[in-house]
């Protein structure tokens, strides 16, 4: 056997989660053609403070392949330090298995948009640079990573409540640095259609745009179905239990089949259980409505019948 085939000491290795996302990219950002992952993971974390009441408005600039997020939520606890020497802001973007969304008591349901679990740490990861400045309480901090690697940190007073990221993702990780400009429209478009009263504020390449909805799911259905929807009036459904909520639109087309569009915590899903139980239940009340309506049909055409002979007997 030839030696180079047989282990030794040397076969095997630890990395570090900075390392081993360096070297396998693809294992979290999935797709690795356009950088878009990286905004995308940003993002959730600024549409999940609007989900918690802070802020209503995200801002979002993209110029060539640097981009920038600044939300006006809670802001993480400035200046704030663990007991490894890092910050809360330093090891929300550093260390994984880091973030506030894993408590049961409600804090942060958790946006579905980023696919992966690994959140804004790929984003560190995968740039030559990331600055993160947050703001809250009347303090501020700002930390800066280089090819994913802390550099400094600094700290003051002042500023409007927040969290400003930005970035400029790596050529070594992806074909092209840029986001795919047509995605990051058409998520935009989506997200603030499922968080009514949400603004995203877009500049891109010296171009503006403002994503805004005020009929939430209504506007999503409304691109969906356009001249095809054959009743004005839909089921429009707000269910809320405890932490469970759920908002369903449902209308009535010429399209020969059902369409079911789910969304879970604003991310897109394909397939589950929700989708099932949705299925199973249109089906089973329409049944059970044209059931009761045949049973009626037979009722009136009796009662029609007794009637004529009733006429018809004086």
């Amino acid at each position: 056997m030839n030696d180079k085939h047989l282990y030794n000491e040397n076969s095997i290795e630890s990395l570090d989660p900075l390392q081993f996302t360096r070297l396998r990219p693809g294992v979290y950002a999935g797709d690795t053609t356009y950088a878009t992952q990286l905004l995308v993971e940003i993002i959730s974390n600024a549409v999940d403070e609007y989900r918690l009441g802070h802020g209503n408005r995200i801002d979002v600039t993209i110029i060539g392949s640097e981009v920038s997020v600044r939300d006006y939520g809670q802001g993480f606890i400035p200046n704030s330090f663990r007991e490894d020497d890092k910050t809360i802001l330093e090891a929300a973007f550093s260390v994984l298995n880091t973030s506030g969304k894993y408590r049961e008591d409600g804090t942060y349901e958790g946006t579905s948009l980023g696919s992966f679990g690994i959140g804004s740490k790929i984003t560190t990861f995968l740039s030559h640079w990331l600055r993160v400045k947050t703001m809250r309480d009347g303090e501020w901090e700002e930390i800066y990573f280089k090819e994913g690697v802390f550099q400094n940190r600094t700290s003051g007073a002042g500023g409007v409540s927040g969290t400003l990221v930005e970035w400029q993702p790596s050529e070594e990780f992806f074909t092209h640095t840029e986001v795919e400009s047509n995605k990051i429209h058409n998520l935009f478009k989506t997200i603030v259609c499922l968080c009514p009263g949400l603004t995203i504020h877009l500049e891109e390449n010296g171009k503006i745009y403002d994503y805004v909805s005020t009929r939430g799911l209504h506007d999503l259905v409304d691109a969906a179905v356009g001249a095809k929807e054959l009743i004005d009036s839909r089921f429009d459904m707000n269910y809320v239990e405890g932490k469970n909520k759920m908002d369903m639109v449902l209308t009535y087309t010429s399209n020969y089949s059902s369409t079911i569009i789910p969304y879970v915590n604003t991310g897109l899903t394909e397939n589950g259980p929700h989708i099932t139980q949705v299925k199973t239940i249109i089906t089973r009340e329409f049944n059970k409505f044209f059931k009761e309506k045949k049973w009626l049909k037979k009722l009136l055409l009796l009662e029609n019948l007794i009637n004529s002979l009733k006429k018809r007997n004086g």
